[in-house]
């Protein structure tokens, strides 16, 4: 993380925080432009854009996080969280079981999740 980069995102957090939302987005997308690696850009940006209903692209964000750092185990269980909220289970609990297999101790919360998956897709198949 450069210095400017933390400048940015501390900008966009302020203004996040008071309410201005899409100054927030506005100044995150230029951080992404500027700085791609600089993740956290991306899970506020992924944040705002949940909290506003804007699902698709919270997901297309993540994706585009997940190209930069293909294995941040961040990106890819808001990526299965997005997935099972819009009910692509299969896809959801395919990223949550390879999460589980890479950890030696799963966090609770990923257990929980892979059994929301799984009950989610349960009830597809009755």
């Amino acid at each position: 993380m450069t210095q400017p980069s933390a400048k940015l995102y501390q900008k966009a957090l302020a203004a996040s925080q008071a309410g201005n939302w899409l100054k927030a987005v506005h100044i995150l997308k230029h951080l992404q432009e500027q700085d791609p690696s600089f993740l956290s850009a991306y899970y506020e940006l992924v944040q705002i854009y949940l909290q506003h209903g804007h699902i698709v692209l919270a997901k297309e964000t993540i994706g585009r996080a997940l190209l930069v750092a293909p294995q941040d185990t961040n990106s890819l269980m808001i990526l299965a969280d997005i997935q099972l909220s819009l009910e692509e289970a299969d896809q959801a609990l395919a990223v949550y079981l390879a999460l589980e297999k890479k950890s030696e101790s799963p966090a609770p919360d990923l257990l929980l999740h892979i059994a929301l998956a799984y009950s989610m897709k349960r009830e597809w198949d009755t």
